[in-house]
């Protein structure tokens, strides 16, 4: 298969999401065939509780549920109610995925998502192994927006040394810029307009804004 894709709603941590799978047969596919989309092992603990809907060129009476013996095998069952040529482009609609809690980079499990058609005798059809996928944020944010390197909340360097959270730019830095003072929550706080800087409180002017003088 081609043009395989594995998109999240939300890249959050730890919340529940809608995954969508896209992908293009490369071979035709029996009536009676069926998907199963493997994820990476220990990551991912409610996939009992997935359901699925058809996007594209799938029978909307599609169900899926996990592959016997495995807690990481979803097979979408009752997909195809007639024969599927190949080169036709086909999507389905994971519901509430727990996403996992902590984060997974593209590397680290690249070859432990895959996606196969099977035929009605559970011979493989198609698959697409190493699939480019990634959930969680990027290094130095602890939580993050749907862009994961945009972070809400930080993580601490190796040493243990906290990083301060720049809302404007939902990054988190070593030291807030000038014009900004570090809080004892660590979070760089916008100094008085009439401060260039200031340190104890956001109205109390280390030195004053520079039309000011002192």
């Amino acid at each position: 298969m081609t043009a395989v894709q594995l998109l999240p709603d939300s890249n959050q941590l730890g919340v529940k999401t809608n995954y969508a799978i896209y992908f293009t047969t490369k071979n035709e596919l029996p009536k009676g065939s069926f998907v199963e989309i493997t994820f990476p092992k220990g990551y991912f603990t409610n996939l009992s509780e997935v359901t699925c809907s058809a996007v594209k060129t799938a029978s909307s009476l599609c169900v899926c549920k996990l592959v016997p013996g495995t807690d990481n095998v979803i097979r979408i069952e009752n997909a195809f109610t007639s024969t599927v040529v190949g080169n036709t482009e086909i999507a389905f609609l994971l519901w509430n995925v727990l996403n996992p809690s902590s984060s997974i980079t593209k590397g680290a499990i690249s070859s432990q998502f895959s996606v196969m058609t099977v035929s009605p005798q559970y011979y493989p059809i198609d698959a697409a192994n190493n699939l480019d996928f990634s959930i969680g944020c990027v290094f130095p944010c602890e939580t993050c927006a749907s862009d994961q390197k945009k972070c809400l909340t930080c993580l601490k360097l190796a040493d243990g040394t906290p990083l301060n959270y720049f809302e404007k730019d939902q990054t988190c830095l070593l030291e807030c810029p000038t014009g900004y003072r570090k809080t004892n929550a660590n979070v760089c706080e916008k100094c008085d307009p009439l401060c260039a800087t200031c340190s104890k409180s956001a109205s109390f002017c280390d030195s004053c804004a520079r039309d000011l003088g002192y």
